[in-house]
């Protein structure tokens, strides 16, 4: 039996057990397929660099509590699911080194079983990625680092740097000049946006040309700052499909 960790809580706080692991179904990828009159085959159009739509996640379980019926269950279950406005982290025991982003997709049918349990299917609509929780915490940049990407898949970090005056972060092919530090500042190219601990807009402060955000790709990627940076770390945000 299996634990489901979806916004913080568990299932085993609700009275389910999750009766074995999802299957797995592999997100469909970002394309268009064109037909040229004249020409055998499909032309397939797509973006510059590889990407996936969302795919459901589905868990096969079982729910039941002598203290408490069928209806409390099921108030209790609908709670948890639906506590979240969007996306949340979801997990489970099946995979402990990766989480997902989901939410709820609702309509799930629980069939009745003796007032007190149930059985049916939680269906959670998961963004694509698959991120791996060692890709969670920040790493120390020294200057002249290099960090190894695992995966295969172009990772989108977050990168704060702080210090004072201007200052100039390399990252792989990505270059990075900042004109006021002003003690830190974020940048974050899953959003892509800049701004600091406050959650200031501070686009204005940065140029980045032709707005190449930094990406960490397969292998080794090299880090360089210089000027008035006098730190840096990284959050990688690690992910395979």
């Amino acid at each position: 039996m299996g634990v489901i960790i979806f916004n913080g809580k568990s299932s085993s706080d609700f009275h389910i057990q999750v009766e074995h692991p999802p299957g797995c179904t592999f997100p469909e990828k970002d394309y268009e397929a064109q037909h040229v009159i004249g020409r055998n085959g499909d032309v397939l159009v797509t973006g510059k660099e590889e990407s996936f739509k969302n795919r459901e996640w589905t868990y096969d379980i079982a729910i039941g509590s002598y203290e408490r019926s069928f209806e409390e269950l099921m108030n209790e279950l609908s709670a948890w699911l639906f506590s979240s406005s969007g996306y949340s982290v979801l997990e489970d025991s099946y995979s402990p080194d990766t989480y997902r982003l989901a939410f709820y997709a609702g309509s799930t049918e629980m069939e009745n079983l003796l007032d007190h349990m149930g059985r049916g299917q939680l269906v959670f609509n998961a963004m694509p990625q698959k991120f791996l929780k060692s890709g969670k915490d920040p790493i120390a940049i020294t200057n002249d680092f290099s960090l190894r990407n695992p995966t295969d898949k172009i990772a989108r970090p977050i990168i704060t740097v702080k210090g004072t005056g201007a200052g100039t972060l390399i990252v792989g092919d990505s270059t990075i000049e900042i004109s006021d530090i002003k003690d830190n500042l974020i940048i974050n190219s899953d959003i892509e946006d800049i701004y600091d601990e406050t959650i200031t807009n501070r686009n204005g402060d940065v140029t980045l040309p032709n707005r190449r955000y930094p990406k960490l790709y397969p292998g080794l990627n090299k880090f360089s700052y210089s000027g008035g940076i006098t730190s840096a770390e990284v959050i990688p945000k690690w992910w395979t499909i």
